[in-house]
Parts: structure tokens; sequence; C-alpha cells
């Protein structure tokens, strides 16, 4: 596979360009290991099935709170991890997890998740 081999290349050269010596037995790997992490954080994720249900003559907020998430900052591709809370005063309570972790499967910058959670609420 090419792209695999030109990935952990890429690696590998940004490791030694910043002093490290990726012969050691420590690091010999991990080139093949962040690769691996990177095409399968990144790769595309399917949009969820949402669930519903009639919620007609109901006037009352639902709320999710603690959905952990975890996503790669655009800015410095760096891990960053939360907890999202979900609000919904329609019958979709049980599709805010599964939204909270599409949004955050992407590269982006923690307001981004927010924002990005917050309009396709507004859409459906």
């Amino acid at each position: 596979m090419p792209e695999t081999i030109a990935l952990d290349d890429l690696i590998r050269d940004l490791l030694q360009a910043v002093g490290h010596d990726t012969d050691r037995e420590g690091l010999q790997r991990t080139p093949a290991r962040v690769a691996r992490f990177y095409r399968e954080f990144l790769a595309p994720v399917a949009t969820p099935v949402l669930t519903t249900f009639d919620a007609e003559g109901t006037d009352e907020m639902v709320v999710i709170g603690s959905i952990p998430f975890y996503s790669l900052c655009e800015h410095h591709l760096l891990p960053f991890f939360g907890t999202a809370t979900w609000a919904t005063s329609r019958a979709i309570a049980s599709s805010g997890s599964r939204r909270c972790r599409v949004s955050s499967r992407r590269s982006r910058g923690d307001s981004r998740i927010r924002n990005v959670s917050r309009s396709r609420s507004r859409n459906t």
C-alpha cells in the first residue's frame, strides 16, 4: 500500500527533523503506529441514523449530560477531549451522543465541535 509507506516516511522525517533518533528501540515502530492512528481516526464516519419518537404535547427539554468525546485540534493536530451536554425540545434525545461522536471524529477546533453540534440540532 503506497500511501501507508508515504505516511510512515513523513512521520519518520518529522521525528528526525525535531532531533529524534528513529532507529532507537522506542521509536522504531512509532511512525507506523502514528500513521495507523491518523488513518483510523480521520477516516470518514457515516452520518448516524437518528432515532425519534412522537413527543406531541410535550413542552419539556430533554437534557443528556456527560457525553464523552475526543478529537484532534485542526490547528495543531493534537488530541483534546471533554464532555458534552445535549439539550433539545424535540424527541431526538437518543441521537445526542451519536451526533457528538460523529462531530468530534474530524480534526477541528473545540469551538467548531460546539457549533457543528448546535447547528445540526436546529436542522433536524
